[in-house]
């Protein structure tokens, strides 16, 4: 009766838990969004985000690339980000970058190819 007991608490407590856990994570991916929207200012060239990207280490997939739009999707470790960049046609430049959180599964698949 004790090792049901047991059971049931512990099973009780980890579905208390991984709602906050995976909140947790997700808390985590979005400072890291904020924190290359941040660093990665309008006004460059596509060619230089790219740079800069891969000189910070993450792996870089293009999945866009038109006169006025490129996507990248990140990663690194177990981060994964999509970069938009939308650019002026006239001046090459890019005029606006939304940084977006990619799903777990992404990040952990790129874990598993680099081992």
């Amino acid at each position: 009766m004790k090792t049901l007991r047991w059971v049931l608490c512990f099973s009780v407590a980890l579905f208390l838990t991984a709602p906050a856990l995976s909140l947790a994570h997700s808390g985590r991916e979005s400072r890291g969004a904020e924190w290359l929207q941040d660093h990665l200012r309008p006004g460059r060239r596509p060619e230089a985000y790219r740079r800069m990207l891969r000189d910070m280490g993450y792996a870089i997939t293009v999945n866009g690339d038109t006169p006025d739009y490129v996507e990248y999707d990140i990663t690194k470790r177990d981060q994964a980000y999509r970069v938009k960049i939308g650019i002026d046609q006239d001046t090459g430049k890019a005029v606006q970058i939304d940084v977006v959180p990619e799903r777990e599964e992404r990040a952990e698949a790129w874990s598993r190819y680099r081992r």
